[in-house]
């Protein structure tokens, strides 16, 4: 790298040369005055910065022309030595490290130098030892086999079988009669056999684990092809589960979301008309207007009627509809399906009769009503709803 050098001369036949570094003033006076040279004076300068920043530090040296021959190529073996040593130390070495390098530097300069009682190697020293020393930097710490590595990031899904089959193959549009079970649109081995795992189950505990010491009824939940047939569960929304670990509680919930997710959907934007026997309870908590199949009800906007949905309430609707969707609200009394069904809700336990009206006619599940409370459907709304009906060990 180049440097810079000032040279200022004197009245008194000195002259001063001043330079960034040792070596870059050693070289400067040789090539300037040749090798018979005559150092009278060294020290070093710091220039104050802003703030006590951007401070520079250069090295002033003053010398004389001297005819007396000095010690031949002595600045240049000087000059040579500091960079040879300085180049040679380790990028991690201290200051101390530099300091013992240029003292033996100066311990060559000295040997040649003349006996007046003060030679440069004492000047020079004097200066570099008052720089201020700072500690090397501490090497990093070498890896043990005993190091604690980064605990590993689980996905949820890592645990779960994702089934290769598109939402067309899990529910199918085709109307069947209401109350009965629609057919799969595979069977469970096909669609095992089509399974795509994402993570062995055999090198995996279960993410989900079965609860111990609990009361006769209140412990893991019995998670299962058959218990969810006995409930009465669409099997179609069963057949994608028939792989999964009867320990692993949250697979269930989470592939039995996955597979009812096509069932949850946006609600009408045209307006509803609440029909069954548990309508008037989602009514009052929606805010709705209740009217009964003799009245004359507002032309727009949401409505219940009450009663049950029978023949006079089914033309009732058919008259007042006027663009309106049908929104039916089931519960655990008799089941009536007529005309088009946009939108199933239920009531309390009847999660299992909505979800079959909602294949069979096509419709999206609204809301669930528990007691006073209203919950809108989303897919682990529903996978829960169901897991509570489930038994318990």
């Amino acid at each position: 790298m180049a440097t810079r050098e000032e040279v200022e001369e004197r009245s008194d036949g000195t002259v001063v040369v001043e330079a960034p570094s040792v070596e870059a003033a050693l070289e400067a006076v040789e090539r300037r005055f040749g090798p018979n040279a005559t150092i009278i004076d060294a020290e070093r300068l710091n220039t104050r910065g802003v703030g006590g920043f951007f401070s520079k530090q250069s090295y002033r040296v003053t010398v004389k022309a001297d005819a007396t021959p000095a010690a031949p190529t002595q600045m240049a073996q000087a000059a040579t030595a500091v960079a040879s040593d300085l180049a040679s130390m380790p990028d991690d070495s201290g200051i101390s490290d530099e300091l013992a390098a240029v003292d033996h530097v100066l311990e060559q300069i000295e040997q040649g130098d003349s006996d007046d009682g003060r030679t440069f190697g004492d000047v020079l020293r004097a200066q570099l030892q008052n720089r201020p020393k700072q500690p090397a930097p501490a090497p990093a710490p070498e890896a043990t086999a005993t190091s604690m590595a980064p605990e590993p990031v689980i996905d949820l899904r890592d645990s779960v079988m994702v089934p290769a089959m598109s939402w067309a193959d899990v529910v199918d549009s085709t109307p069947v009669s209401s109350g009965a079970v629609a057919a799969p649109a595979r069977e469970v081995g096909a669609a095992a056999a089509d399974a795509v795992p994402i993570a062995s189950q055999a090198t995996r505990a279960p993410l989900a684990r079965p609860a111990e010491g609990c009361p006769a009824g209140t412990g893991r939940v019995m998670w299962s092809v058959d218990s969810l047939s006995r409930l009465g569960v669409p099997y179609r929304l069963i057949a994608p589960l028939g792989d999964l670990d009867p320990d692993d509680e949250l697979a269930w919930v989470y592939r039995f979301a996955e597979a009812a997710a096509p069932l949850c959907g946006p609600l009408p934007a045209s307006g509803s008309v609440l029909v069954g026997r548990a309508a008037v309870r989602l009514a009052e908590s929606l805010g709705f207007g209740v009217f009964a199949t003799n009245e004359v009800p507002p032309f727009e906007g949401d409505l219940a009627v009450a009663g049950d949905f029978d023949a006079a309430a089914f033309d009732y609707v058919q008259r007042i509809a006027a663009g309106r969707e049908v929104h039916l609200v089931v519960d655990d009394g008799p089941l009536s399906v007529r005309g088009a069904i946009s939108v199933v809700s239920w009531a309390d336990t009847s999660v299992c009769e909505a979800m079959h009206v909602a294949i069979s006619t096509g419709s999206t599940l609204g809301f669930h009503i528990d007691g006073e409370s209203v919950t809108r459907v989303t897919p682990f709304e529903l996978a829960l709803a169901v897991r509570a009906l489930l038994p318990r060990e």
